[in-house]
């Protein structure tokens, strides 16, 4: 097995950081991390299970995953792709006995769960170490550059007020919208620095939801979607049905263009109500949204107001915002 400083496999350095990009389910780096080590550690083991009842060579990736992987992440310094302590305990992970019986993948993870099938079906036992040196090398990496971009993007920012971060957020959000992106980015870096797992979904990406507040199953308990143009009555219903589809009890309206005007909320909860036995919300500006977040989630008032920045960044960059949008970011956030 490689040691601090020695090649590793590039192959799988390649195939580690291809996996990081499915969005859509960022447990599947903790899967891949498992399977790995349970291999590297007993050459028998069935790489594509994920219960001990799957074969006679399987085991029990949840509790390798929870007890060893996501328990020793900080303690080592390597980033899984959830911060959850229990990770394979969202779908569509908990359930099935092996990854390749599972069904319940969201189209744009399809390509990378047949990858991770194929590279783990065909893991020889005498790679495995090497492999796994491979993961943890770049997720270490990715640990590192994390800090460092907390260090970067908190300097300065963790004494300022909520209407101080609401009055450097407002402009930069509402003057150059960039179809949707600056707005959806602030909205997902705020439920993310409020301690929810998040998925943002880059513009014109098929669906009603922008943004998606995730349980610690990995479900959708909050539907997002962003608006940037002045937003109707029937956008709101259309969200309420599209939460409705996608498992989730409540949706939020971010109505963020400067002209938007007030709804009928309360006839719009109403019928999200009856009609989609959906919770719906509406929010109209940057200082509501951030006020929303903080109390739905379990991060402290300085948490969120700590690890905001760095979030926003990160969404910025997953939903193909600007260069000069992201330059102008990392310089607000240094100043």
């Amino acid at each position: 097995m490689a040691y601090a400083g020695e090649p590793v496999p590039a192959l799988w350095e390649q195939r580690t950081r291809e996996l990081a990009e499915m969005r859509s389910n960022k447990v599947a780096i903790a899967v891949l991390g498992t399977a790995l080590l349970a291999k590297a550690t007993n050459p028998r083991i069935d790489a594509l299970s994920l219960h001990e009842r799957s074969g006679p060579d399987g085991y029990q990736a949840r509790t390798l995953a929870r007890e060893v992987l996501a328990a020793n992440a900080d303690r080592l310094g390597y980033a899984l792709g959830t911060r959850a302590p229990d990770p394979l305990a969202s779908s569509p992970w908990f359930g099935p006995r092996r990854i390749d019986q599972i069904e319940k993948w969201r189209p744009k993870a399809r390509i990378h769960a047949d990858n991770l099938i194929n590279w783990l079906s065909s893991l020889k036992a005498a790679e495995a170490r090497d492999a796994l040196a491979a993961f943890l090398r770049v997720r270490m990496l990715e640990a590192e550059e994390r800090k460092q971009q907390r260090a970067l993007a908190f300097a300065g920012i963790a004494t300022v007020s909520f209407d101080e971060l609401a009055t450097t957020l407002k402009p930069f959000v509402e003057l150059q919208p960039e179809e949707g992106r600056r707005g959806a980015a602030a909205v997902a870096a705020a439920f993310a620095a409020a301690g929810h797992e998040v998925v943002a979904r880059i513009v014109n990406d098929p669906g009603q939801t922008d943004v998606d507040v995730l349980d610690t199953d990995g479900e959708v308990t909050i539907g997002i979607e962003v608006k940037q143009r002045p937003a109707t009555e029937k956008d709101a219903l259309d969200l309420a049905a599209g939460a409705q589809a996608i498992g989730a009890t409540k949706a939020l309206l971010c109505a963020l263009d400067p002209d938007q005007p007030r709804l009928d909320e309360r006839r719009l909860r109403t019928r999200a109500d009856a009609d989609h036995s959906v919770a719906l919300g509406i929010v109209y500006a940057v200082e509501e949204l951030l006020m929303l977040a903080i109390f739905s989630g379990a991060a402290s008032r300085h948490e969120l107001l700590r690890d905001f920045p760095a979030h926003m960044a990160r969404y910025l960059r997953d939903l193909d915002a600007s260069p000069e949008a992201q330059e102008r970011w990392k310089a607000t956030a240094q100043r």
